[in-house]
């Protein structure tokens, strides 16, 4: 009797361990750490592999001589690779920095470091400003105890609780990174974070519109990993993979250069053109049908209406382009 309940003891262990597994494979991953549960995502996944490129960040170190400009790049995963720091102070900082590289990388190193400090001037001595949001995305910043940056708090405010994104958008967080030069904003495991650093508000603004699209194009549309992705619609057009081009496809069903380095890419760069540059956009849609079903996409199953008839360019878009967040906007734009 007594073995015949161990038996059974076990057996039910084991079926109970075979039912709960099994359950766990269907359901998708569980973030067991943070108590949540969250679906499978094919397109979150796919587009958290393509997140390869070096994140570069600044950061004020306090020496005996004063304060050195820090500029670190993570340690590639490859270890062949060197993880770069560079020392911005003086000339004989910036040489001991880069004697463990070789000549043609420091030379590379130095041109990054004149190009991060032209296009990103140093904002710690800027006047800053705490505000509170009235949107269910949770603002933070980093390091801990910085401010925010003077402008940001009501740009991204405006953006978050204007038209269409104050009826879409969820409870995630968004982070304002003051130490990060590049890239200027990224959405990664549904948040998004952007540069403390960036030139201009204009340009902060659009970053985050972009950033934006992405949580729309990989989790909204997709109720979150609950029903089939409508997405792939869009990809199809110009894609037979992420990061695979269907054969044909020419450059002017892309809204700028950056669009055409994957569908994710694609999708965000012709959400930000959307938003802010609606006529233009559809102008050059009637011209080119792939770019037209890009365009149709986007009125009819993300903004229903919204953001029809922008033109808030400050001037006339150039015919080819990198980038459509580096397009300057009106200040009545926002």
């Amino acid at each position: 009797m007594i073995s015949l309940n161990k038996s059974f003891q076990l057996s039910f262990v084991g079926v109970f361990l075979l039912v709960f597994s099994s359950t766990m494979v269907v359901l998708g991953s569980v973030q067991a750490i943070f108590g949540t549960l969250r679906w499978y995502n094919v397109s979150e996944q796919s587009h958290e592999a393509l997140q390869e490129y070096p994140v570069y960040s600044a950061f004020d170190e306090p020496s005996k001589k004063g304060v050195i400009r820090v500029f670190i790049a993570p340690r590639p995963k490859n270890d062949t690779q060197n993880a770069y720091v560079f020392l911005q102070n003086t000339a004989t900082a910036r040489t001991e920095a880069i004697k463990t590289v070789t000549p043609e990388k420091a030379q590379i190193i130095l041109q990054k470091v004149d190009d991060v400090l032209e296009n990103n001037p140093d904002t710690s001595k800027t006047p800053q400003e705490n505000t509170v949001f009235q949107s269910p995305v949770r603002i933070g910043v980093i390091p801990e105890k910085s401010s925010i940056p003077l402008g940001y708090s009501s740009t991204i405010n405006t953006v978050l609780t204007g038209l269409y994104f104050r009826d879409v958008l969820w409870d995630f967080p968004l982070t304002i990174d003051n130490n990060r030069i590049s890239p200027r904003g990224q959405m990664t495991n549904e948040s998004v974070i952007l540069s403390g650093r960036i030139k201009s508000l204009s340009e902060m603004a659009k970053v985050l519109v972009h950033e934006l699209g992405h949580m729309v194009d990989i989790y909204l549309l997709r109720s979150r990993g609950t029903s089939p992705d409508p997405s792939r619609i869009y990809y199809a057009i110009s894609w037979s993979e992420p990061t695979v081009l269907r054969p044909g496809v020419e450059s002017s069903a892309f809204v700028s250069g950056y669009a055409a380095t994957n569908q994710y890419e694609d999708f965000a760069e012709a959400f930000a053109m959307y938003v802010f540059h609606n006529t233009t956009f559809a102008e050059r849609a009637e011209k080119t049908p792939a770019l037209k079903q890009k365009y149709d996409f986007l009125r009819d199953t993300v903004f229903r209406g919204y953001f029809l008839g922008t033109n808030y360019e400050q001037s006339a878009i150039p015919s080819t382009l990198w980038d459509v967040t580096k397009i300057v906007i009106k200040t009545n734009a926002l």
